[in-house]
């Protein structure tokens, strides 16, 4: 690990991060309870004086039961206002405070439920409606709380209506006062209470939802994910931004097995080792890593691309001028001739691996991807973090001593999938395809491919058909030396007229809008 640090990628300890969030988290809920129980007690007290002012006109539909009406309607407020100083000098944990804020929430609809159910005949609880929805849309706490004051919210009134009504005479009389209009009322404000309970459950979790996604980011150091961009086969890769310096950010993250957490960090880390040794400006940079307090779960931080990769991009307009492949390979070349100078293979070269974008105003700008499947080529090489018999890397673009699994593989087994990529830059399809996996690997090891000029439904130079070709021979030995050598091969082949960067750029320009789509 120390040699990661003294790479240029700084790790980030996220346990202390962790905790600082935590106690964020429980400082704001305690600081919205005691701010959501001081203004509802402040407006039930206000709505209680308004009542004592219009007494002589509420005073008609409250039932010879009322001596208890208004010690009910105070008792309320009063809970509220004491809750909300618990709250604020209670030292309790999140989960401690979640489930006072939920008794007394709980306490509150059942005797609001109560008073309106005996006393205010015909009326319905549109107090406890507003209460429950204010809730959901202010508390930073969990769904199932918010659940549990909704259930009760939901049934408390129609329940106490019918026992009230059953066991109080002077209940039963006021309701047998009350006009049907007004029955019909207390009908539809149970149905309303059912609804409103229901609509803020699904805004408590709508909301909890953010806060859970910005809880998760806050787990990974400094960035904040906005979205997925996609998955691989050593993890997930997020959309995020660092939350200081507002720089976009692709975050890879892994989360592992606890049984396989050794082995598979072991070679995520690796990963990053390799990959920030790296400074060629066709390579991606990684910018830091970190692990979180789970120890299970390791992400790594890298330069934010838009654009596409090859894949795509022949996928969507099909295969590429001849000279336009020139000119990407050479820049992929550049990018993995440096890996291989610093004693590192890719092995997983292949079109989704090599990214096309624009830096600094020049387009068709190549990034290699991916170095997930990297293997430290010097005498250090950690073997451990390769099972015996695991072959690596994608069969359609596998060079055939990958396949093989033979001990001791060399920079040309990258120069093999490059050729191997070229070819299905100008043909649209790889150089060998089969039935299954292994009926492809068979012919990469044993078959010789087509010459693309007879495959493209394009006319390729005969120097570029014999470039490719040579690539794709079955001994390393008889490719080309290096990545150099074949950069210099690739220049040379002359185009009328060549891809030159504007070219390029009036390209991309071009297909901004559906690129973007």
């Amino acid at each position: 690990m120390s040699e990661l640090i003294r790479s240029g990628a700084p790790r980030i300890e996220l346990d202390s991060a962790t905790t600082a969030w935590e106690q964020e988290q429980t400082d704001l809920l305690r600081r919205r309870s005691a701010l959501v129980f001081f203004l509802l007690a402040g407006l039930l007290a206000l709505l209680n004086l308004l009542d004592l002012y219009v007494l002589h006109a509420g005073a008609a539909v409250i039932s010879d039961a009322s001596p208890w009406y208004w010690p009910l309607e105070w008792l309320v407020p009063g809970l509220l206002g004491l809750a909300g100083f618990v709250v604020l000098r209670w030292p309790a944990t999140t989960e401690g405070i979640e489930r006072l804020v939920c008794s007394v929430v709980v306490i509150g609809i059942l005797v609001s439920a109560f008073s309106d159910a005996a006393f205010l005949a015909g009326m319905a609880p549109t107090r406890t409606n507003g209460l429950v929805l204010f809730i959901a849309a202010v508390l930073p706490w969990r769904v199932r709380y918010q659940a549990i004051a909704a259930a009760v919210a939901a049934t408390a009134y129609p329940v106490f209506v019918m026992v009230t009504q059953s066991t109080i005479p002077s209940v039963a009389a006021s309701w047998a006062m009350v006009s049907e209009p007004y029955r019909d009322r207390a009908v539809q404000g149970a149905l309303g209470a059912a609804l409103v309970a229901g609509a803020s459950v699904i805004v408590s979790w709508s909301l909890f939802s953010v806060r859970r996604e910005l809880r998760k980011a806050q787990k990974l150091g400094n960035y904040v994910i906005q979205r997925e961009l996609g998955k691989g086969g050593m993890g997930e890769v997020y959309v995020a931004e660092h939350a200081l310096i507002r720089r976009p950010t692709a975050l890879k993250v892994m989360k592992s097995d606890p049984a396989r957490s050794a082995e598979l960090i072991g070679r995520f880390e690796r990963e990053v080792q390799l990959s920030a040794n790296l400074t060629h400006p066709n390579t991606i940079t990684v910018y830091d890593f970190g692990r979180a307090a789970d120890a299970h779960t390791f992400y790594y931080a890298m330069e934010y691309l838009e654009g596409l990769d090859l894949q795509k991009l022949v996928d969507r307009y099909g295969p590429l001028p001849p000279e336009r492949a020139c000119f990407i390979l050479v820049q992929a070349c550049g990018s993995l001739g440096e890996a291989h100078r610093a004693g590192i293979l890719h092995r997983d070269v292949k079109p989704s691996n090599i990214f096309l974008t624009e830096r600094g105003g020049l387009y068709d700008f190549v990034k290699v991807l991916d170095f997930g499947l990297a293997k430290d080529l010097g005498p250090e090489d950690d073997t451990s973090l390769t099972r015996a018999g695991q072959v690596f890397g994608t069969p359609l673009y596998i060079a055939p001593e990958l396949a093989r699994n033979e001990g001791s593989v060399a920079g040309s087994a990258d120069l093999y999938s490059l050729g191997c990529v070229a070819y299905f830059m100008l043909t649209g399809s790889p150089p060998f395809e089969g039935s299954s996996p292994y009926d492809v690997v068979s012919k990469h090891m044993n078959e010789e491919p087509r010459p693309p000029s007879e495959v493209a439904s394009q006319t390729i130079p005969a120097e570029l058909d014999a470039i490719l070709l040579r690539c794709l021979a079955k001994r390393p030995e008889d490719r080309f030396e290096d990545m150099a050598a074949l950069a210099e091969a690739l220049e040379g082949v002359e185009f009328d007229p060549p891809w030159t960067s504007e070219r390029a750029r009036d390209w991309w320009l071009g297909h901004a809008a559906a690129i973007d789509a």
